[in-house]
């Protein structure tokens, strides 16, 4: 028998948070203040996980007994509920924090209970509000109905410090309106302008509002309208997640209603490769607005500002990675809107100051490597979150995770030094970096270290784990945590990795042979990291298709169909497993779907022939929103019809300000370049050679569909380089041809093709 409540959600970009738990009838809601004015870490989480701002304490919906609940139409917006005898429907609105019921079918009779010490501003047949204080501020709560035969009953006598009691009588087709507010802020006369329009028309506007936020990156996915309504109930299901500063919640469930810096940099980051920004140049400022502060009050820890768990100044575990999430964010928003605000000098020295208090905590000196003190969100023995909930302050057991009986200490895991590796390697090609040559160098030491225990062939160990006794174990691969191994080789470390597609491959069909209790977001990062150029495409499809059924059904315990789970089917029931919707498992869905058309490079975009997508549209990249067009009945590419020589990667140069369409047909059969971590100005035909004008940034590759006949780099004159001769190494890995070298500054490289 489980204790799980029925619950259903709806967020909005208010902040405005609302639960209906259909076990006893109570509508829940809890506000942040501030979206859209304020990037304080305290305000965006005034509301969270464990303390919150309860908009009327308590709000009850009668006659709607849990065994007489039917099904649920699910939007992100609005939510159709049956029950035997009645139909209610619970919305929200983009732009103001209310929630709107409405007697579908049937009459419905909500009863309102206030907190103790609130003061009645409003009671009469229309409408109820009070004055509520908390914590030295003043909110006012609201309510009113709109056009119909029902309204409110007051209690008709009040006592000094007791709660004030209302309810509503709603008639068929009459809607309620509730809704919060800073004093004076008129939230009241605000419900009363909602309340005069009819709820066809506010239903109306709110998708009108949002679609104007969805015009980005939209695909039309081939023969398959119900991956098409997914993925915008998606889209629509995350723009309701993301408040209007930019702040975004992992899941709406309360246990998980917390800003995390790892989840937010997913959803931003996968966003964006399925080429919607919406709010990734917020979510960088909220970022950038709110490290990390260790003081004087942890002596064991060097003082400074860093990354962990959550974006707060002040709690959350110090999990190792943080900094990596956060160069990520502000690389990518970067690399892909060219925002010269988030890379000012004053942001560069905190991200810079960031890596340098985790390079003082965490890296081993002796051993030339970055160690952890715990792994995903779990602590080992004697480490500064072993025994206390640092985002909560709640005190535990000690004790950390074991591995063959013994307690680990620390590890030097693949995933937090791939990770490093690329918040070196990010930083560096940051413009105006004061110290980018120092974190090349950097970069070079620790691939030097990991190349030591990450084999050519196979897949790679999880790392190094040094025991409670001093021992120092290999950890084989998905110990000791799957996710964080997964991610290792799913996200762009930007390293050099030998064999690179055939471990993401692997690993792809290693969890898809046995996906449960696998997070989504593993599953979708592995899809979107997989080139199609390894594998049949059709083995991708099955996969997003198995991942979009675990959305299309409803859950039993959280009925809302259209939304994805944060697990491979989860057992229903336990209330840490049991979640939807799951943001970071959304966003990678999105990312995982494009990918198959469009690759989402570190310094720019590469296409591939697909059967799977017939287009996608307005992809946001810097200044051009690029109209991707699959099947085209020509082969390579073609930017606004001039075919593209000898690349599948889209030369910056090609992509015009303005609405840009590239049609992609198949795959040319002379060689061509597939894709680099390289940005790649243009690319043009000279005699018999394609030259590609290139810029690296340390450690470089290109990766060919075919072999060429020969390939040569020389520096661009003015560019900064090492030298003239640059030594290029070849390897043939999953039938591609991978030229790696080291260099930093414009090249052109000159490829004899046949």
């Amino acid at each position: 028998m489980t204790s799980h409540p029925t619950q259903i959600f709806l967020h909005n970009p208010q902040a405005l948070r609302a639960e209906f738990r259909l076990d006893d009838a109570r509508l829940l809601l809890w506000w942040s203040p501030g979206a859209g004015h304020d990037n304080d870490a305290l305000e965006r989480n005034y509301s969270n996980r464990d303390d919150h701002l309860d908009v009327f304490e308590r709000i009850v919906l009668e006659d709607t007994p849990l065994d007489s609940f039917r099904s649920c139409d699910y939007d992100a917006y609005r939510v159709h509920l049956r029950y035997a005898g009645r139909d209610i429907e619970l919305a929200t609105v983009p732009d103001v924090p209310v929630v709107l019921l409405t007697a579908r079918r049937g009459n419905l009779c909500v009863r309102f209970k206030s907190a103790r010490h609130d003061r009645l501003l409003a009671a009469n047949a229309r409408s109820w509000a009070v004055r509520h204080e908390e914590g030295g501020r003043t909110f006012e709560f609201a309510a009113c109905v709109g056009e119909g035969g029902g309204g409110f009953r007051h209690q008709p006598i009040f006592e000094s410090g007791r709660a004030i009691h209302g309810r509503v009588e709603l008639a068929e087709g009459q809607t309620l309106l509730i809704g919060v507010g800073m004093e004076g802020k008129d939230i009241a006369g605000r419900l009363d302008d909602l309340a005069a329009r009819s709820l066809a028309e506010i239903n109306t506007a709110t998708d009108e509002n949002v679609a104007k936020d969805l015009t980005e990156g939209t695909p039309v996915f081939r023969s398959a309208p119900d991956l098409d309504r997914l993925y915008e109930q998606t889209r629509r299901s995350l723009h309701g997640a993301i408040d209007d500063s930019g702040a975004l919640r992992a899941a709406l469930k309360d246990i998980y209603y917390l800003i995390w810096v790892r989840d937010g940099a997913f959803c931003f980051n996968s966003q964006a490769a399925a080429g919607w920004l919406h709010k990734h140049v917020a979510w960088c400022r909220y970022l950038l607005a709110n490290p990390l502060v260790i003081g004087a009050e942890e002596p064991a820890l060097p003082p400074g500002r860093t990354y962990g768990q959550l974006v707060a100044q002040r709690f959350g575990k110090l999990e190792e990675d943080g900094p990596y999430y956060v160069v990520w964010s502000v690389f990518t928003a970067w690399v892909q809107t060219g925002d010269p605000t988030l890379v000012t000098p004053a942001h560069l020295a905190l991200l810079e100051e960031t890596v340098r208090w985790t390079e003082t905590y965490a890296f081993d000196e002796g051993r030339g490597l970055f160690r952890e003190r715990l792994v995903d969100e779990s602590p080992f023995i004697g480490s500064r979150d072993d025994g206390w909930d640092a985002a909560t302050g709640d005190l535990q057991r000690e004790g950390g995770m074991r591995f063959q009986g013994r307690q680990i200490r620390w590890a030097y895991s693949a995933y937090m030094n791939l990770l490093m590796f690329g918040t070196y390697s990010m930083l560096a090609a940051l413009p105006s970096a004061t110290l980018a040559a120092e974190y090349r160098a950097k970069a070079a030491r620790l691939w030097r270290q990991l190349a030591a225990f990450l084999p050519s062939e196979g897949l790679p160990p999880a790392g190094e784990l040094v025991l409670d006794d001093g021992s120092c174990v290999l950890a084989p691969p998905y110990i000791p945590k799957t996710a964080c191994y997964i991610w290792a080789f799913a996200l762009p470390g930007l390293a050099p990795l030998p064999n690179i597609d055939a471990v993401r491959l692997n690993l792809l069909r290693d969890v898809t042979a046995r996906p449960r209790g696998h997070w989504l977001n593993a599953i979708t990062a592995l899809i979107a990291a997989v080139d199609p150029l390894v594998c049949d495409e059709q083995e991708l499809i099955r996969a997003i298709h198995y991942i979009a059924a675990q959305g299309q059904r409803s859950g039993k315990y959280l009925p809302m169909p259209g939304t994805l789970p944060e697990k491979y089917d989860a057992p229903e029931g336990i209330p840490y497993d049991d979640i939807r919707p799951q943001a970071f498992s959304q966003s990678s869905y999105l990312a995982a779907c494009t990918s198959l058309g469009v690759r989402r490079l570190p310094f720019g975009l590469a296409v591939r022939p697909t059967r799977f997508m017939e287009k996608l549209s307005a992809y946001a990249w810097g200044e051009s929103r690029i109209d991707f067009v699959f099947g085209a009945n020509h082969e390579g590419v073609c930017i606004d019809g001039f075919p593209l020589v000898g690349s599948l990667q889209l030369p910056a140069e090609s992509l015009s300000p303005g609405r840009v369409v590239v049609s992609v047909g198949s795959l040319p059969a002379s060689p061509v370049l597939a894709r680099s971590n390289l940005a790649l100005h243009r690319a043009i035909a000279e005699s018999d050679a394609v030259c590609y004008d290139l810029e690296s940034f340390g450690f470089g590759e290109l990766v060919f569909t075919r072999r060429l006949r020969s390939l040569s780099l020389s520096p661009i004159e003015g560019s900064e380089h090492p030298e003239s001769n640059v030594a290029i190494a070849w390897t043939e890995e999953s039938g591609l041809h991978v030229a790696r070298f080291e260099g930093v500054g414009r090249f052109r490289a000159t490829a004899i093709l046949v």
